[in-house]
């Protein structure tokens, strides 16, 4: 049986809610799910060197075009199954929704793994 190393590099910075003064490795599988979660989901396609098509484009998607949630979702979701596969190990729910607001549109996404809740806002 093949051991998975789940060690990844700490990225949070100070000002996330969840950020641990003093942290440089993660080794917690969720843990490192969780970071590579916010890294897709605030990543624009084209920003990473090493892979053009990593990141959801999320503000893309929602102000720039007129696409529909569930074109969006699917956006994560595709990314997801790409860069996350370790997430299939876990029950998830993504849950993706748009309010109107004032300037312009809120982007809500709500993702739940194993009772985990992690939620952005895009506004």
């Amino acid at each position: 049986m093949a051991v998975i190393d789940n060690r990844n590099f700490y990225i949070r910075w100070p000002g996330h809610p969840k950020y641990k003064e003093g942290d440089i490795i993660v080794d917690d599988e969720l843990t490192n799910i969780i970071q590579k979660i916010e890294m897709i989901l605030f990543t624009k396609k084209g920003d990473f060197i090493g892979d053009l098509d990593f990141g959801a484009d999320i503000e893309y998607y929602l102000w720039e075009t007129s696409v529909s949630v569930p074109f969006i979702k699917s956006q994560i979701q595709d990314q997801f199954n790409t860069y996350v596969p370790e997430l299939l190990n876990y029950r998830y729910v993504l849950d993706v929704s748009i309010t109107e607001g004032t300037l312009k549109d809120i982007l809500i996404i709500d993702i739940t793994i194993n009772n985990v809740d992690i939620n952005a806002i895009f506004r």
